[in-house]
């Protein structure tokens, strides 16, 4: 198994524990801790920088990644100030984008035959 397979299966397990842990945070009580979203996001940007070595060879991964980081939840932030969404979907979508920024994830998930 190499370290690239070891940090997706870090973060696939990442994003499942916050996305339960805020799911139920969000139907109990109808609030995020801020503590808590800054905390995860900066957990999901520690294991985007920690990822950053394996696709540094391959440009397109790299501007699809700044791509993604930037654009969704940019989007996201407009919806918010609109009114449509909560502030902390903004963010989880940004750990969530930090977390899987490239395609390559897939790759991992349903192998090549």
């Amino acid at each position: 198994m190499t370290l690239w397979h070891v940090i997706a299966y870090i973060k696939i397990i990442y994003g499942i524990i916050i996305l339960t842990y805020f799911s139920y945070l969000d139907i109990k009580y109808r609030e995020i801790p801020d503590k808590t979203v800054w905390a995860v996001v900066a957990g999901a940007l520690i294991l985007f920088l920690a990822s950053i070595p394996t696709f540094l060879g391959n440009t397109i991964d790299i501007i699809y990644s700044l791509v993604s980081i930037i654009v969704g939840p940019l989007l996201l932030y407009l919806l918010y100030k609109m009114n449509l969404m909560g502030e902390a979907d903004v963010y989880v979508v940004l750990a969530i984008a930090f977390l899987f920024p490239s395609t390559s994830i897939y790759s991992f998930i349903r192998p090549k035959y």
